[in-house]
């Protein structure tokens, strides 16, 4: 299932269904609730997130700069 969710990402679509195997084998699937914090601006982060449902909102203060969705990342 994860590899699937992964190949339809355009990042991963090039990648074989072996490679996708074992990228899918290294991730974590987490389900924030609205309202959850998942990166703070000028902090350095050591993860990296799919969209696979949903929609991720990205602020500065309270000004929304972008609305990320599925097979976005950052």
């Amino acid at each position: 299932e994860r590899a699937r969710l992964l190949g339809a990402v355009p990042l991963f679509a090039d990648l074989t269904k072996r490679h996708l195997g074992q990228v899918a084998r290294l991730v974590d699937e987490i389900h924030p609730s609205e309202g959850d914090l998942l990166a703070r601006e000028g902090e350095r982060g050591d993860e990296f997130f799919v969209v696979v449902e949903g929609a991720v909102v990205v602020t500065r203060g309270e000004r929304e700069l972008a609305r990320l969705g599925p097979g976005d990342h950052f």
